[in-house]
Protein backbone atom coordinates (compact mmCIF):
# COMPACT_ATOMS: atom_id res chain seq x y z
CA UNK A 1 0.00 0.00 0.00
CA UNK A 2 1.45 3.36 -0.80
CA UNK A 3 1.18 6.22 1.59
CA UNK A 4 1.45 9.77 0.32
CA UNK A 5 1.43 12.60 2.64
CA UNK A 6 -0.59 15.05 0.09
CA UNK A 7 -3.79 15.39 2.14
CA UNK A 8 -5.15 17.97 4.75
CA UNK A 9 -6.57 16.72 7.43
CA UNK A 10 -8.02 19.98 9.71
CA UNK A 11 -9.81 19.31 12.84
CA UNK A 12 -13.44 20.66 13.48
CA UNK A 13 -14.81 21.49 16.48
CA UNK A 14 -17.74 22.75 13.96
CA UNK A 15 -18.52 22.49 10.30
CA UNK A 16 -20.05 24.52 8.09
CA UNK A 17 -19.10 23.58 4.61
CA UNK A 18 -20.05 25.34 1.34
CA UNK A 19 -21.72 23.72 -1.46
CA UNK A 20 -18.75 24.42 -3.66
CA UNK A 21 -16.35 23.18 -1.49
CA UNK A 22 -14.63 19.79 -1.97
CA UNK A 23 -13.75 18.00 1.09
CA UNK A 24 -14.78 14.51 3.43
CA UNK A 25 -16.43 15.14 6.20
CA UNK A 26 -15.57 12.50 9.07
CA UNK A 27 -17.48 11.80 12.04
CA UNK A 28 -16.13 9.95 14.91
CA UNK A 29 -18.33 8.20 16.75
CA UNK A 30 -17.83 6.66 20.76
CA UNK A 31 -20.97 5.48 21.48
CA UNK A 32 -19.20 2.20 22.84
CA UNK A 33 -16.79 3.83 24.69
CA UNK A 34 -16.73 3.97 28.31
CA UNK A 35 -13.91 6.63 28.99
CA UNK A 36 -13.89 9.62 27.22
CA UNK A 37 -10.99 10.02 25.01
CA UNK A 38 -8.76 12.94 25.15
CA UNK A 39 -7.38 12.92 21.92
CA UNK A 40 -7.86 11.42 18.49
CA UNK A 41 -5.52 11.11 15.42
CA UNK A 42 -6.79 10.58 12.12
CA UNK A 43 -5.02 7.92 9.97
CA UNK A 44 -5.25 8.32 5.97
CA UNK A 45 -3.38 6.20 3.38
CA UNK A 46 -4.37 7.55 -0.74
CA UNK A 47 -5.73 4.62 -2.39
CA UNK A 48 -2.79 2.81 -4.92
CA UNK A 49 -5.69 0.55 -6.39
CA UNK A 50 -3.93 -2.62 -4.44
CA UNK A 51 -6.83 -2.70 -2.30
CA UNK A 52 -7.15 -2.48 1.56
CA UNK A 53 -4.37 -1.43 3.69
CA UNK A 54 -2.51 -4.08 5.74
CA UNK A 55 -1.78 -3.33 9.26
CA UNK A 56 1.74 -2.72 8.56
CA UNK A 57 0.56 -0.09 6.23
CA UNK A 58 -1.94 1.80 8.91
CA UNK A 59 1.24 2.15 11.47
CA UNK A 60 3.00 4.38 8.33
CA UNK A 61 0.05 6.44 7.40
CA UNK A 62 -0.31 10.29 7.51
CA UNK A 63 -1.21 10.78 11.10
CA UNK A 64 -2.97 14.33 11.89
CA UNK A 65 -3.49 14.75 16.09
CA UNK A 66 -6.37 16.71 17.88
CA UNK A 67 -7.30 17.25 20.91
CA UNK A 68 -11.10 15.95 21.51
CA UNK A 69 -13.62 19.03 22.10
CA UNK A 70 -16.45 16.94 22.17
CA UNK A 71 -17.69 14.37 24.37
CA UNK A 72 -17.72 11.65 21.48
CA UNK A 73 -20.31 9.19 23.61
CA UNK A 74 -22.68 11.69 22.65
CA UNK A 75 -21.28 13.81 19.81
CA UNK A 76 -18.81 13.15 17.10
CA UNK A 77 -15.43 14.64 16.91
CA UNK A 78 -14.96 15.71 13.38
CA UNK A 79 -12.37 16.27 10.59
CA UNK A 80 -12.14 17.19 7.71
CA UNK A 81 -10.47 15.82 4.56
CA UNK A 82 -8.91 18.06 1.35
CA UNK A 83 -7.37 17.17 -1.39
CA UNK A 84 -3.77 18.91 -1.78
CA UNK A 85 -1.17 18.02 -4.47
CA UNK A 86 -3.66 15.38 -5.88
CA UNK A 87 -6.35 14.85 -8.54
CA UNK A 88 -9.88 16.14 -7.24
CA UNK A 89 -11.19 12.33 -7.72
CA UNK A 90 -8.22 10.84 -5.71
CA UNK A 91 -9.26 8.03 -3.28
CA UNK A 92 -8.74 7.30 0.40
CA UNK A 93 -8.65 5.00 3.28
CA UNK A 94 -9.65 6.55 6.78
CA UNK A 95 -9.26 5.23 9.85
CA UNK A 96 -9.09 6.68 13.77
CA UNK A 97 -7.33 5.74 17.00
CA UNK A 98 -8.77 7.47 20.14
CA UNK A 99 -6.16 7.88 23.68
CA UNK A 100 -6.72 8.88 27.35
CA UNK A 101 -5.25 11.54 29.06
CA UNK A 102 -2.46 9.65 29.97
CA UNK A 103 -1.59 9.10 26.05
CA UNK A 104 -3.03 5.17 26.62
CA UNK A 105 -4.58 3.70 23.61
CA UNK A 106 -7.93 3.10 23.79
CA UNK A 107 -9.94 2.65 20.68
CA UNK A 108 -10.02 2.07 16.92
CA UNK A 109 -12.16 2.52 14.17
CA UNK A 110 -11.79 2.49 10.21
CA UNK A 111 -14.04 2.95 7.16
CA UNK A 112 -14.77 -0.10 5.73
CA UNK A 113 -13.84 0.74 1.77
CA UNK A 114 -12.09 3.35 0.35
CA UNK A 115 -13.85 6.73 -0.43
CA UNK A 116 -13.09 9.65 -3.46
CA UNK A 117 -13.06 13.34 -3.41
CA UNK A 118 -15.69 14.68 -6.13
CA UNK A 119 -15.26 18.20 -6.99
CA UNK A 120 -17.58 20.83 -5.35
CA UNK A 121 -18.92 18.60 -2.79
CA UNK A 122 -18.78 17.30 0.69
CA UNK A 123 -19.45 14.19 1.27
CA UNK A 124 -20.23 12.84 4.96
CA UNK A 125 -18.88 9.43 6.51
CA UNK A 126 -18.57 7.60 9.61
CA UNK A 127 -16.20 5.66 12.15
CA UNK A 128 -17.25 4.04 15.10
CA UNK A 129 -14.51 3.60 17.62
CA UNK A 130 -14.37 0.20 18.76
CA UNK A 131 -12.27 -0.30 22.39
CA UNK A 132 -8.33 -1.43 21.74
CA UNK A 133 -5.36 -2.21 23.42
CA UNK A 134 -1.14 -1.13 22.17
CA UNK A 135 1.27 -4.18 22.59
CA UNK A 136 4.80 -3.12 24.16
CA UNK A 137 5.84 -3.32 20.51
CA UNK A 138 3.41 -0.39 19.61
CA UNK A 139 0.58 -2.53 17.67
CA UNK A 140 -2.95 -1.93 18.03
CA UNK A 141 -5.05 -4.83 18.88
CA UNK A 142 -8.71 -4.91 18.86
CA UNK A 143 -10.85 -7.83 19.33
CA UNK A 144 -7.46 -10.44 19.09
CA UNK A 145 -5.73 -9.04 15.85
CA UNK A 146 -3.05 -6.47 15.03
CA UNK A 147 -5.30 -3.42 12.77
CA UNK A 148 -1.90 -1.19 13.00
CA UNK A 149 1.49 -2.11 13.90
CA UNK A 150 4.79 -0.22 13.70
CA UNK A 151 6.92 -3.02 13.27
CA UNK A 152 6.45 -6.42 11.01
CA UNK A 153 6.91 -8.22 14.56
CA UNK A 154 4.38 -7.53 17.08
CA UNK A 155 5.28 -10.27 19.41
CA UNK A 156 8.99 -9.85 19.52
CA UNK A 157 9.74 -13.60 18.34
CA UNK A 158 11.91 -12.80 15.86
CA UNK A 159 9.40 -13.84 13.08
CA UNK A 160 7.53 -11.29 10.69
CA UNK A 161 3.67 -11.27 11.04
CA UNK A 162 3.40 -12.43 7.30
CA UNK A 163 4.43 -16.33 8.41
CA UNK A 164 3.68 -16.17 12.16
CA UNK A 165 0.97 -17.96 12.55
CA UNK A 166 0.18 -16.00 15.98
CA UNK A 167 1.92 -12.22 15.64
CA UNK A 168 0.44 -11.86 19.88
CA UNK A 169 1.91 -14.60 21.04
CA UNK A 170 5.82 -14.50 21.54
CA UNK A 171 5.83 -18.80 21.79
CA UNK A 172 3.89 -19.40 18.77
CA UNK A 173 6.39 -19.10 15.56
CA UNK A 174 5.92 -19.39 11.82
CA UNK A 175 5.71 -23.11 12.11
CA UNK A 176 4.26 -24.94 14.27
CA UNK A 177 5.11 -28.73 12.95
CA UNK A 178 8.14 -28.33 11.41
CA UNK A 179 6.63 -29.08 7.92
CA UNK A 180 7.59 -26.73 4.75
CA UNK A 181 4.30 -24.90 4.79
CA UNK A 182 3.56 -22.25 7.46
CA UNK A 183 0.60 -21.04 9.63
CA UNK A 184 -2.95 -20.78 7.75
CA UNK A 185 -2.15 -22.32 4.38
CA UNK A 186 -1.62 -25.20 6.61
CA UNK A 187 -4.80 -28.00 7.01
CA UNK A 188 -3.33 -29.19 10.40
CA UNK A 189 -0.16 -27.18 11.70
CA UNK A 190 -0.07 -30.10 14.21
CA UNK A 191 0.54 -33.03 11.85
CA UNK A 192 4.09 -32.83 10.04
CA UNK A 193 2.60 -35.23 7.26
CA UNK A 194 -0.16 -33.37 6.95
CA UNK A 195 0.33 -30.41 4.07
CA UNK A 196 -0.23 -28.78 0.60
CA UNK A 197 1.49 -30.53 -2.11
CA UNK A 198 3.10 -33.64 0.64
CA UNK A 199 2.50 -36.96 -1.11
CA UNK A 200 0.14 -39.17 -0.16
CA UNK A 201 1.38 -42.45 1.36
CA UNK A 202 -0.84 -45.31 3.19
CA UNK A 203 -0.94 -43.98 6.81
CA UNK A 204 -4.84 -43.40 7.67
CA UNK A 205 -3.37 -39.76 6.85
CA UNK A 206 -5.10 -37.15 4.33
CA UNK A 207 -1.13 -36.31 3.52
CA UNK A 208 -1.96 -33.75 0.55
CA UNK A 209 -4.89 -32.12 2.57
CA UNK A 210 -6.61 -33.36 -0.52
CA UNK A 211 -9.39 -35.75 0.18
CA UNK A 212 -10.25 -36.71 -3.21
CA UNK A 213 -7.07 -38.14 -3.87
CA UNK A 214 -5.85 -41.35 -2.82
CA UNK A 215 -2.24 -43.46 -1.71
CA UNK A 216 -0.61 -44.66 -5.13
CA UNK A 217 -0.64 -48.75 -5.37
CA UNK A 218 2.43 -50.32 -4.43
CA UNK A 219 3.83 -52.96 -7.13
CA UNK A 220 3.47 -56.90 -6.02
CA UNK A 221 4.40 -60.02 -7.20
CA UNK A 222 3.62 -63.32 -6.63
CA UNK A 223 5.55 -66.53 -7.94
CA UNK A 224 5.25 -70.08 -7.93
CA UNK A 225 8.10 -72.34 -7.67
CA UNK A 226 8.68 -76.20 -7.99
CA UNK A 227 10.71 -78.43 -5.44
CA UNK A 228 14.01 -77.95 -6.81
CA UNK A 229 12.73 -74.04 -6.59
CA UNK A 230 12.79 -73.12 -10.06
CA UNK A 231 10.47 -70.01 -10.98
CA UNK A 232 7.49 -72.52 -12.68
CA UNK A 233 5.12 -68.97 -13.06
CA UNK A 234 5.30 -65.38 -12.11
CA UNK A 235 2.46 -62.76 -11.87
CA UNK A 236 2.57 -59.40 -11.01
CA UNK A 237 0.40 -56.59 -9.76
CA UNK A 238 -0.40 -54.14 -7.35
CA UNK A 239 -1.38 -53.61 -3.39
CA UNK A 240 -4.37 -51.02 -2.63
CA UNK A 241 -4.05 -48.83 0.57
CA UNK A 242 -7.30 -49.11 2.81
CA UNK A 243 -7.23 -45.91 3.97
CA UNK A 244 -10.57 -45.18 5.63
CA UNK A 245 -8.82 -47.22 9.25
CA UNK A 246 -7.23 -45.96 11.91
CA UNK A 247 -4.21 -48.63 10.88
CA UNK A 248 -4.29 -47.46 6.98
CA UNK A 249 -2.30 -50.53 5.06
CA UNK A 250 -2.04 -52.41 2.10
CA UNK A 251 -4.14 -55.35 0.90
CA UNK A 252 -2.98 -58.81 -0.97
CA UNK A 253 -1.67 -58.59 -4.44
CA UNK A 254 -4.54 -57.54 -6.85
CA UNK A 255 -4.92 -56.78 -10.76
CA UNK A 256 -2.22 -59.77 -11.18
CA UNK A 257 -1.00 -60.60 -14.55
CA UNK A 258 1.16 -63.83 -15.55
CA UNK A 259 4.03 -62.85 -17.14
CA UNK A 260 6.13 -65.31 -19.51
CA UNK A 261 8.85 -67.01 -18.87
CA UNK A 262 11.27 -64.48 -20.02
CA UNK A 263 10.00 -62.32 -17.63
CA UNK A 264 10.41 -64.70 -14.58
CA UNK A 265 13.72 -63.28 -13.10
CA UNK A 266 12.39 -59.12 -13.82
CA UNK A 267 8.86 -60.79 -12.01
CA UNK A 268 10.87 -62.56 -9.02
CA UNK A 269 13.28 -59.49 -8.16
CA UNK A 270 10.16 -57.82 -6.74
CA UNK A 271 8.68 -60.32 -4.82
CA UNK A 272 8.94 -58.82 -0.96
CA UNK A 273 11.04 -55.66 -1.83
CA UNK A 274 7.20 -54.20 -3.31
CA UNK A 275 6.79 -52.68 0.67
CA UNK A 276 9.98 -51.47 0.89
CA UNK A 277 10.60 -47.49 1.27
CA UNK A 278 13.55 -47.55 -1.31
CA UNK A 279 11.69 -46.88 -4.61
CA UNK A 280 14.60 -48.29 -6.48
CA UNK A 281 13.58 -52.14 -5.40
CA UNK A 282 11.07 -51.90 -7.45
CA UNK A 283 12.10 -49.82 -10.55
CA UNK A 284 15.17 -47.83 -11.72
CA UNK A 285 12.66 -44.74 -12.28
CA UNK A 286 8.93 -44.01 -11.34
CA UNK A 287 6.71 -41.78 -13.43
CA UNK A 288 3.26 -40.37 -12.36
CA UNK A 289 1.10 -39.51 -15.12
CA UNK A 290 -2.26 -37.59 -14.92
CA UNK A 291 -4.95 -38.87 -17.06
CA UNK A 292 -7.27 -36.18 -17.90
CA UNK A 293 -11.15 -36.86 -16.67
CA UNK A 294 -14.35 -34.73 -18.37
CA UNK A 295 -16.71 -32.55 -16.11
CA UNK A 296 -18.72 -35.90 -15.82
CA UNK A 297 -15.95 -38.19 -14.60
CA UNK A 298 -15.01 -40.25 -17.47
CA UNK A 299 -11.80 -40.36 -19.03
CA UNK A 300 -10.61 -38.35 -21.99
CA UNK A 301 -9.24 -41.40 -24.21
CA UNK A 302 -6.85 -41.71 -26.39
CA UNK A 303 -4.36 -39.91 -23.55
CA UNK A 304 -0.51 -39.97 -25.40
CA UNK A 305 2.37 -39.11 -23.70
CA UNK A 306 5.57 -38.91 -25.82
CA UNK A 307 7.97 -41.54 -24.32
CA UNK A 308 11.50 -40.26 -25.80
CA UNK A 309 11.00 -37.31 -23.49
CA UNK A 310 10.79 -39.31 -20.97
CA UNK A 311 14.64 -40.79 -22.13
CA UNK A 312 17.82 -38.79 -20.10
CA UNK A 313 20.13 -40.67 -22.47
CA UNK A 314 20.35 -39.39 -25.99
CA UNK A 315 22.31 -42.59 -26.58
CA UNK A 316 19.64 -44.82 -25.78
CA UNK A 317 18.24 -47.60 -28.09
CA UNK A 318 15.19 -48.04 -25.90
CA UNK A 319 13.49 -51.12 -27.33
CA UNK A 320 10.22 -49.46 -25.50
CA UNK A 321 8.56 -52.83 -23.68
CA UNK A 322 4.98 -52.72 -21.94
CA UNK A 323 4.96 -55.74 -19.06
CA UNK A 324 2.33 -57.63 -19.10
CA UNK A 325 -1.11 -57.60 -21.48
CA UNK A 326 -2.16 -54.31 -23.33
CA UNK A 327 -5.36 -54.89 -21.79
CA UNK A 328 -5.03 -54.79 -17.67
CA UNK A 329 -8.28 -55.32 -16.20
CA UNK A 330 -10.64 -52.58 -17.27
CA UNK A 331 -7.61 -50.25 -18.83
CA UNK A 332 -6.65 -50.17 -22.49
CA UNK A 333 -2.82 -49.06 -22.37
CA UNK A 334 -0.16 -49.98 -24.81
CA UNK A 335 2.54 -48.57 -26.99
CA UNK A 336 2.93 -47.58 -30.93
CA UNK A 337 5.24 -45.94 -33.11
CA UNK A 338 5.01 -41.87 -32.31
CA UNK A 339 2.69 -40.26 -34.93
CA UNK A 340 0.86 -43.31 -36.22
CA UNK A 341 -2.46 -44.72 -35.81
CA UNK A 342 -2.60 -48.31 -35.51
CA UNK A 343 -3.34 -50.92 -33.10
CA UNK A 344 -1.61 -50.75 -29.65
CA UNK A 345 1.09 -53.13 -29.60
CA UNK A 346 3.30 -54.15 -26.19
CA UNK A 347 6.84 -53.89 -27.66
CA UNK A 348 8.39 -50.87 -29.96
CA UNK A 349 12.12 -51.07 -31.23
CA UNK A 350 12.60 -47.70 -31.12
CA UNK A 351 12.70 -44.10 -29.06
CA UNK A 352 10.15 -42.91 -30.76
CA UNK A 353 6.93 -44.03 -29.59
CA UNK A 354 4.22 -43.20 -27.14
CA UNK A 355 2.47 -44.14 -24.54
CA UNK A 356 -1.22 -44.81 -24.93
CA UNK A 357 -4.40 -45.00 -22.85
CA UNK A 358 -7.12 -45.82 -25.08
CA UNK A 359 -9.74 -47.30 -22.59
CA UNK A 360 -9.90 -46.51 -18.47
CA UNK A 361 -13.18 -47.44 -16.30
CA UNK A 362 -15.03 -44.23 -15.31
CA UNK A 363 -14.13 -42.56 -12.36
CA UNK A 364 -10.38 -44.90 -11.88
CA UNK A 365 -8.39 -45.16 -8.98
CA UNK A 366 -4.63 -44.62 -10.20
CA UNK A 367 -3.10 -47.51 -11.22
CA UNK A 368 0.45 -49.04 -11.76
CA UNK A 369 2.26 -50.16 -15.53
CA UNK A 370 5.59 -51.16 -15.82
CA UNK A 371 7.54 -50.38 -18.92
CA UNK A 372 11.37 -51.22 -19.72
CA UNK A 373 13.97 -49.97 -22.53
CA UNK A 374 17.68 -49.83 -22.91
CA UNK A 375 19.68 -47.42 -21.84
CA UNK A 376 22.96 -46.36 -24.21
CA UNK A 377 25.26 -48.76 -21.93
CA UNK A 378 22.83 -51.68 -23.42
CA UNK A 379 21.25 -52.23 -19.78
CA UNK A 380 17.57 -52.71 -19.24
CA UNK A 381 15.78 -49.40 -16.93
CA UNK A 382 12.78 -50.31 -15.44
CA UNK A 383 9.83 -47.50 -15.17
CA UNK A 384 7.50 -47.78 -12.91
CA UNK A 385 4.25 -45.46 -14.42
CA UNK A 386 1.35 -44.51 -12.09
CA UNK A 387 -1.42 -43.32 -13.90
CA UNK A 388 -3.59 -40.91 -12.08
CA UNK A 389 -6.87 -39.75 -13.03
CA UNK A 390 -6.86 -36.18 -12.68
CA UNK A 391 -10.41 -33.52 -13.77
CA UNK A 392 -9.36 -31.27 -16.43
CA UNK A 393 -12.88 -30.69 -18.17
CA UNK A 394 -11.40 -32.41 -21.14
CA UNK A 395 -13.23 -33.63 -24.40
CA UNK A 396 -13.81 -37.27 -23.99
CA UNK A 397 -14.01 -37.47 -27.71
CA UNK A 398 -10.80 -36.03 -28.58
CA UNK A 399 -7.09 -36.98 -28.07
CA UNK A 400 -5.97 -35.63 -24.92
CA UNK A 401 -2.17 -35.85 -23.26
CA UNK A 402 -1.21 -37.52 -21.10
CA UNK A 403 1.02 -35.65 -18.69
CA UNK A 404 4.10 -37.31 -16.87
CA UNK A 405 6.38 -36.09 -14.42
CA UNK A 406 9.29 -37.98 -12.87
CA UNK A 407 8.88 -39.23 -9.15
CA UNK A 408 10.00 -41.84 -6.88
CA UNK A 409 7.80 -44.69 -7.69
Amino acid sequence: MNVRHLIVVVALAAVAACSDDTGILVEVHGEELTLQPARIDTMVIIDDGSGAPDSLAWGNSELQQATVTVDVRQTPHTVMLRPDGVALTTSVWVAAVAYDGAGNLMAWGQLDGAIAFEPDLVKKVAITLHPAARTDAGCVVKDGSVVSRTTPDCDGDQVDYQVDCDDLDALIGGDLDGDPVVCGADCDMTEPARYPGNREVCDGLDNDCDPATAPPPRLCAVVATDVEGNVVQCSVGERTCDDTVADAAYGACDHQMTLPAADYELCASWVGCADSPDPTCVADRGLRCKLPLAAAGEACTPSIAKLADLVPDANAVCNWRLIGNIQQGSWDVGLRPRGTTGPLVSLVPTCDAELVVDQAPGGPAPRIFILTYEDGNGEVQILSVLIDPVRKDCDPAAPSTLECEEVAP
